[in-house]
């Protein structure tokens, strides 16, 4: 597999993403079921604000595991597979296809707004929504890819593996204590790793092919496209 193919299946995951968002704010209305939340053990308001507190005494390292060591890594993994002569790059496109299609189906169905919503307190201090996720809170993605990528490098020999795996060990505590996941978002999260990386390499076959079909033309229109993209959303 050329590697400029592969990079092209890369940005795809990208459009994917900011397309079904896009799709999701402008045409979908699926039921808040934030109220059920707040009655469901260990997402109340008393556990929050005690989440909270946490949250604001370790923010410097929660927020460095959120943001730049999240939004990096999958980046960083398909990097480090990009060349390689093997089926590691379609075996993690695949799982996050899969985690995506598991995701977006339940993101259609009903959506929950994220503690800091309902506290009106955000100790992250951003809004990650604006990046293109309008409420995205059950499963949570962050859980999500972040315990896919420690599970897929977990037989890998090499240092890579301990950094994906402290990723996900940390993942839970600050999606949590910064307030923008429940506790039952970081349970949905590990399903649907779970199931991402059990099937990832029945889809293999379906990612290869269609990296296959990608001409130099496309790939350009893919990269460009998902510049434009990127740029926007910044």
């Amino acid at each position: 597999m050329k590697w400029w193919q592969r990079l092209a299946s890369a940005f795809t995951l990208w459009l994917i993403w900011i397309g079904f968002a896009a799709f999701h704010h402008a045409f979908l209305h699926p039921k808040d079921i934030t109220a059920l939340f707040l009655q469901l053990p260990g997402s109340n308001i008393v556990a929050e604000k005690t989440f909270l507190h946490w949250g604001e005494a370790l923010k410097p390292i929660l927020w460095t595991v959120y943001i730049p060591l999240y939004f990096t890594a999958l980046p960083l993994a398909l990097l480090y597979a990009l060349l390689r002569h093997d089926k590691l790059f379609e075996e993690i496109v695949a799982a996050v296809i899969l985690a995506y299609v598991i995701a977006f189906a339940t993101y259609s169905l009903f959506v929950v707004k994220p503690p800091h919503e309902v506290l009106h307190e955000n100790p992250l201090g951003v809004q990650v929504s604006k990046l293109g996720n309008p409420r995205f809170v059950f499963p949570s993605l962050h859980i999500g890819i972040a315990t896919i990528l420690a599970a897929i490098f977990w037989k890998k020999r090499d240092i890579l593996r301990w950094y994906f795996v402290a990723l996900a060990a940390l993942m839970p505590f600050a999606v949590v204590l910064l307030l923008q996941h429940w506790v039952w978002d970081v349970l949905g999260g590990w399903l649907l790793a779970w199931a991402a990386v059990y099937w990832r390499k029945q889809v293999v076959p379906a990612v290869k092919a269609f990296e296959e079909r990608i001409t130099k033309a496309v790939a350009i229109l893919i990269s460009l496209l998902s510049a434009v993209v990127l740029l926007w959303k910044i």
